[in-house]
């Protein structure tokens, strides 16, 4: 249990890092960042950490942490945190910057898992607030299927009734086309959910959104989403868009002029 929420949290974290930056995290910044809430959930009581729990634990550079580097030795700290300055730099960004008053700090509703429906309403938030949106739905994102796993977990232990799920991820293009490497994360946020009895539904308005993305492998693992999906539901939308949806799932001819007629204008 303790693992996964780790995995959840770190998967977050790494998300709002990628945001701030806009740009990836690298792989050794990961690593210490994994490193640091392993830190924190070992000393956990019943407040699970913040942002600058994680920001002091790396500026404290604790012998746990940096054993995951090459820095381990008590002489090496001064090595460790130039190592890590970067990464520093984006957590204070994070706390101190545009997202800092939204994620510094405990959650305040939990979502319940035996109610017959879970809607988290972000329309308050700014529409040109594009930082702001793509963190909040990650995040929001990330919390309901950490929700999910546990409920799924405790079903294995015979604590809880054994319940299916079926989970939205509305607006998809809003959050993946703020920066480089946020589709990996999307894509790392579903692939963890990998309990049984639980269906994921990709919702974008148009793939044209998924090409806007700024890099080609964005652009590919972006793809990926509506390949892999075992249903693809299609409304009303142009020759234009259905050229591109051939180019992930085969359609029939019968199949294009019956989804092209429901675009045309009253006889």
């Amino acid at each position: 249990m303790r693992a996964a929420v780790t995995d959840r949290r770190l998967n977050m974290l790494v998300a709002l890092a990628t945001l701030i930056r806009r740009g990836p995290v690298t792989s050794d910044e990961t690593t210490v960042l994994a490193a640091a809430l392993r830190y924190l959930a070992e000393r956990e009581t019943d407040t699970p950490p913040v942002l600058s729990d994680v920001l002091r634990v790396i500026r404290d550079a604790p012998s746990e942490v940096r054993a995951v580097t090459l820095w381990q030795a008590d002489e090496d700290i001064p090595r460790f945190r130039e190592d890590t300055a970067a990464l520093h730099r984006t957590l204070l960004a994070l706390l101190h910057g545009p997202l800092g008053d939204t994620f510094e700090g405990q959650t305040t509703t939990v979502i319940r898992l035996d109610t017959p429906a879970v809607c988290v309403d972000i329309s308050g938030i700014d529409d040109t607030d594009e930082l702001r949106t793509a963190a909040t739905l990650l995040s929001t994102w990330s919390y309901g299927f950490a929700q999910v796993e546990a409920a799924h977990l405790m079903a294995d232990l015979g604590l809880a009734p054994a319940r299916t799920f079926f989970t939205v991820l509305d607006e998809l293009w809003r959050a993946l086309r703020v920066g480089h490497g946020l589709v990996d994360r999307a894509d790392g946020l579903t692939r963890l959910n990998r309990q049984k009895g639980t269906g994921t539904a990709f919702i974008t308005h148009s793939l044209a959104d998924l090409e806007a993305l700024p890099t080609a492998h964005d652009r590919a693992k972006a793809r990926g989403f509506a390949e892999r999906s075992a249903v693809l539901m299609i409304g009303p939308c142009s020759e234009q868009e259905l050229d591109a949806v051939s180019r992930v799932r085969t359609l029939s001819n019968a199949e294009r002029r019956e989804v092209l007629s429901w675009s045309a204008p009253p006889s």
